[in-house]
């Protein structure tokens, strides 16, 4: 069984009904699939921005570990879990807030959430859990920016469609680069994620659209360049800047020249 967009994204809203209902800090909340691929994440507008990276591998060490962060920390690891981090790379993580998203009787993805305290981000991807089986409607007002980041995607998504286009993945990021959302639609490689993230990064951190950066530094070997280069810089067609509240959107899953055109249209239609 496979975790579409729609179910992740009712998932995360849970997560942030369930911290404002109950005055938490605001954070970054992360779902990924059974492979733990990202397939959505959105950081409220105050929350840290290194609780993007932080909530996407709490989701990931859920999905490919089967199991809680608790659960793997006291049962199986018992303290030591650097052994396993030192096969993947720091990602394997035992702080709570790491759950299994169980959908008759299979492991289908992970919920991540990261910006409250260990005990309170793992109420809050429960909460999440739960919400992946709550049937009735409920809505949940989000600050400006994350507003505006929602928004853009679900304006994307519409025009994707209507177009007939291949699905894609968005980023939206803030204007120092740090993701206020990532979205991959329903039949996106996830091998896109990365590629939109690094344009919209590349956008935000060089205030030009992504493959007019090129005219600012020269022609670059794309990452990576060089010892101690950015892994995401990313000079490909795709990335628009916009500044202000948003930095830059990324858009990936087409051809690179179609991917900006995406970008370019879907800022006309929200009047940016």
């Amino acid at each position: 069984m496979s975790l579409s967009l729609a179910l992740a994204r009712k998932i995360i809203k849970a997560m942030i009904r369930f911290s404002i209902d109950n005055h938490m800090l605001p954070g970054t909340y992360a779902v990924t699939d059974s492979g733990g691929h990202v397939i959505a994440v959105e950081r409220r507008d105050n929350a840290l921005p290194a609780t993007v990276d932080l909530a996407i591998d709490k989701a990931w060490t859920a999905s490919v570990m089967r199991l809680s962060a608790r659960v793997l920390d006291q049962v199986i690891l018992r303290g030591e879990v650097w052994r396993l981090n030192v096969k993947y790379n720091g990602r394997m993580t035992v702080i709570p807030g790491a759950v299994p998203l169980i959908i008759q009787g299979e492991v289908v993805g992970g919920i991540g959430h990261s910006g409250e305290s260990p005990e309170g981000d793992e109420k809050i991807a429960q909460a999440g859990f739960a919400g992946a089986y709550r049937e009735e409607e409920f809505e949940v007002k989000v600050e400006k920016g994350l507003e505006l980041a929602k928004a853009i995607a679900d304006t994307t998504i519409d025009y994707v469609n209507k177009n007939k286009l291949r699905p894609v993945v968005i980023t939206v990021t803030d204007i120092n680069g740090w993701p206020l959302l990532i979205y991959r639609m329903d039949g996106t490689p996830y091998g896109f994620v990365e590629i939109s993230r690094s344009r919209a990064w590349t956008s935000s951190a060089f205030k030009v659209d992504s493959h007019k950066v090129v005219e600012l530094v020269g022609s670059m070997l794309e990452s990576p360049n060089g010892e101690g280069s950015n892994e995401r810089f990313n000079t490909t067609p795709g990335g628009v800047y916009v500044g202000d509240v948003i930095g830059a959107i990324g858009i990936a899953g087409n051809t690179p020249e179609e991917d900006y055109k995406i970008a370019k249209s879907i800022l006309k239609l929200i009047n940016f």
